[in-house]
């Protein structure tokens, strides 16, 4: 009988309970998904990598942004870099797609970022970036953001002056 092919390593770095679910949502498999070997930091990886996973917190400038991706590129070479950042991430879209990654992923759903996995390791690129609500349609997520009170009175005061 052939000997079964080991799954994929995967370097995933994020803040502790991303990371876990992370790793919880690309070990799992069934029919549709591969499972992966996960590692949470490079002293629980069995060898090399074979793709570096980064989800970006909300507070990284971009300056140190860029730096941390030259860094793990070095470091991780040749295992393909994949960037996830938030959704309210403040960076311009044209420099995000001037940075050296094979992946970059704007607030993934769990399906976009298996099959971004899938894409990476072999040999593709991926790249998913949510645009910008228009300025109308931020008033619901204002309200959620200021309080309802909080909003009410701004709503208000822009309808007096107008």
């Amino acid at each position: 009988m052939p000997k079964a092919k080991a799954a994929p390593q995967l370097l995933i770095l994020a803040e502790p309970l991303l990371q876990e679910a992370l790793a919880t949502l690309l070990t799992s498999s069934n029919e549709e998904n591969q499972a992966y070997r996960t590692a949470p930091g490079s002293d629980q990886l069995e060898g090399a990598p074979q793709l570096v996973i980064w989800s970006v917190g909300n507070a990284v400038a971009a300056a140190s942004l860029e730096r941390e991706v030259a860094l793990l590129r070095e470091r991780w070479q040749p295992a393909p870099l994949l960037l996830v950042i938030p959704a309210d991430a403040p960076y311009p879209s044209n420099w995000l797609l001037q940075l050296p990654l094979e992946g970059l992923l704007q607030q993934p759903e769990p399906a976009e970022l298996r099959a971004a996995v899938a894409t990476v390791l072999a040999g593709g690129r991926c790249l998913e970036l949510r645009p910008v609500a228009p300025a109308e349609h931020t008033h619901e997520s204002q309200a959620t953001a200021l309080g309802v009170g909080q909003w009410l009175l701004q709503s208000g005061l822009a309808q007096i002056e107008a």
